[in-house]
């Protein structure tokens, strides 16, 4: 999300839900449908999907960034490592910043695109033995 003016950053997060976690707090589980984006603000969230050893991320980290503009599932369980808070951007949330900031469609639609190609990358490296 480092490619929207700073006017439309603070309209996601002046519209957006900001979730506080505390230590060991769930935050999604591999599989569940979202409904947007988790962008980390504060602390560190562990991370754990299949086959992949865990890690932790920090603040200005975004999972899950294709729920911004599709219908997708959490691709790992997330965990909070620390306290930690989260903001929520929903869909909805986005296409409205995209609406009144129409500028930062093109790079947003680059970002999701390297995303795509990330995944398609990740993908033929775990189908492949």
């Amino acid at each position: 999300m480092g490619a929207l003016e700073p006017e439309a950053l603070g309209l996601l997060a002046f519209t957006s839900r900001k979730l506080r976690l505390r230590a060991g707090d769930r935050l999604v589980d591999a599989g569940e449908a979202l409904d947007g984006a988790l962008v980390i603000m504060s602390g560190e969230i562990e991370l754990a999907a299949p086959g992949l050893p865990p890690r932790r991320v920090g603040p200005q980290t975004t999972l899950d960034e294709l729920a911004l503009f599709a219908p997708i599932e959490a691709s790992a369980d997330a965990r909070a490592a620390t306290d930690a808070v989260v903001m929520r951007v929903t869909r909805e949330t986005m296409g409205r910043v995209l609406e009144e900031f129409p500028a930062a469609a093109p790079a947003t639609r680059a970002r999701v695109a390297d995303q795509l190609a990330r995944f398609a990358r990740e993908a033929r490296r775990v189908e492949t033995p």
